[in-house]
Parts: C-alpha cells; sequence; structure tokens
C-alpha cells in the first residue's frame, strides 16, 4: 500500500497454476480516499476466477443429477466503489455499489428434457453480470449495547439474452444486537434473511436467527479462558432453495476456549 497524502493505492498480482485453466494472473487495484474528517471514499478492481468443484463432474442418480466433466473455471472482472462514514453522531455507516462481469458462467441447474434418470445438470452458459447495492450501519456502544443492520440487492442477468438468472439470491438482510460489558460477558442475537429467487421447490420465507453467550472465566498476560453457548436457527426457520438441501433446525453447541 502506497500512501499519498490523502490517497492511498495498493496495486496486486496473484499466479494461479490450475489443473482445468493453466496459467492465470490476476491483477488488481484498489484507492482509497480521505475525503473529510471520519470519511473516506473506496474503488478497487479485480481480476479472478472460480473453478467447479470436482463433484460436479459426476452422476447422482439419488439427485438426478448429471455430472459434467467438462466443465470450465469461471473467469471475473470484479469492480467496487463506496464510501464509509462516521461523521453522523452515534453511528458508522457504509455503502458500497459492485459489478462483477463473469465469463464462462456456470449454470447450476440446467434442466435436462429428454433423459429418464437425470433432470439437471451445470453448463458453462457464456457471459453473466452480477451487479447491485449493499449498505451496512452500526451504532457506537450505548450502555455496553450496539445494534447494527444491513441490506443488499444483487441483480444477475445473462448479458447475451438479458434474462434474469434464477436460483441466486436477489437480496438479502442482516439485523444484529450486541452486548459487551469489556469485562468478562459477551451477548449476540443475529438475524439473516435471503430471498433466493428459485425456480426450484425451496422455502424462504423467515429470518434465521442466532444467539450466542460468552464468559471470560480468566485472563492474565496473553492468556485468557472462557465458555461460551450457541443457539443456532431459535424458531426453526426455513433458508434453503431445495427440498434435497434442507436448512437445519435448531441445534445448539456449547465449549471452551482457550487462547494464548
Amino acid at each position: 500500500t502506497i500512501a499519498l497524502g490523502k490517497f492511498s493505492v495498493t496495486p496486486g498480482l496473484r499466479y494461479d497454476n490450475e489443473d482445468l485453466i493453466g496459467d492465470f494472473i490476476s491483477p488488481s487495484l484498489g484507492f482509497t480516499y480521505d475525503l473529510y474528517e471520519k470519511t473516506l471514499l473506496r474503488a478497487y478492481a479485480a481480476r479472478g476466477f472460480s473453478s467447479p468443484p470436482s463433484p460436479w463432474g459426476t452422476d447422482n442418480i439419488v439427485y438426478g443429477y448429471k455430472g459434467n466433466p467438462n466443465l470450465e473455471p469461471e473467469k471475473v472482472w470484479s469492480y467496487q466503489l463506496g464510501f464509509e462514514t462516521g461523521v453522523l453522531k452515534y453511528l458508522w455507516l457504509k455503502t458500497s455499489a459492485f459489478r462483477h462481469d463473469i465469463r464462462d458462467a456456470i449454470n447450476e441447474n440446467k434442466e435436462i428434457f429428454d433423459d429418464p434418470v437425470y433432470t439437471y445438470t451445470k453448463v458453462n452458459e457464456g457471459k453473466t453480470r452480477r451487479q447491485g447495492l449493499e449498505a451496512e450501519l452500526k451504532t457506537l456502544p450505548f450502555y455496553h449495547f450496539t445494534l447494527s443492520a444491513g441490506a443488499t440487492y444483487i441483480q444477475n442477468k445473462n448479458r447475451i439474452t438479458g434474462e434474469t438468472i434464477r436460483d441466486y439470491p436477489k437480496y438479502s438482510y442482516d439485523a444484529g444486537i450486541k452486548y459487551d460489558d469489556e469485562k468478562s460477558w459477551k451477548a449476540l442475537l443475529t438475524g439473516h434473511y435471503t430471498w433466493w429467487n428459485s425456480m426450484r421447490a425451496g422455502k424462504y420465507d423467515s429470518f434465521l436467527v442466532d444467539f450466542n453467550i460468552i464468559k471470560k472465566f480468566y485472563k492474565k498476560a496473553n492468556r485468557e479462558s472462557e465458555v461460551f453457548a450457541t443457539v443456532h436457527n431459535i424458531f426453526d426457520a426455513a433458508q434453503h432453495t431445495s427440498v434435497y438441501y434442507r436448512y437445519p433446525d435448531r441445534w445448539m453447541e456449547a465449549g471452551i476456549r482457550f487462547k494464548f
């Protein structure tokens, strides 16, 4: 990162050698600018790729999936522009606009009509564009409590036909409340919702709510210990795009953490 007064510039370069794609070079470039007190402008561009998981090349009769061993990695150019500010009293705000231009985009639910065994497969289908907006806000601590919220809107289209691509998130929401006495107790209640725009027999009509509580019982020098308990999906909400891949009902975990 190179600092030039109120500007900072972060260039990057990554090299990959991967079985499916061979050599791949991914440049990136980021800028920030201190607009005024507690307000920062950001811009970023990068190239990258995403290889398909190996199971996607294998047939799965149980789920009616026809494997495609000839899948190619997706290649993407990503762009982002946004700002964040703490100039508002007791409130931190961050917002961004983003765009991902994808080549060899994978359609994960390509229907098969002429096969008595298999109903769908995955194929590379030209070019797509995913773009949208996201915003986050968080309060300053008030009597040890902090509130946070966020939202994302995504438009996912085929760049050749203009058709909207289904079975991907279209918008999502997050909300949370955190308690931290900065001594020994922490608690966090969070909610998350995604609208999947699914073509299949999915169910995603309610928030997933988790609760986590932590009690620190030992701290000395660089060592500390704490106990924790977490309840996931408190209200048994559904958040899945297919009946074959259901989101788990309520479940719990607890334990002890040692840090040193």
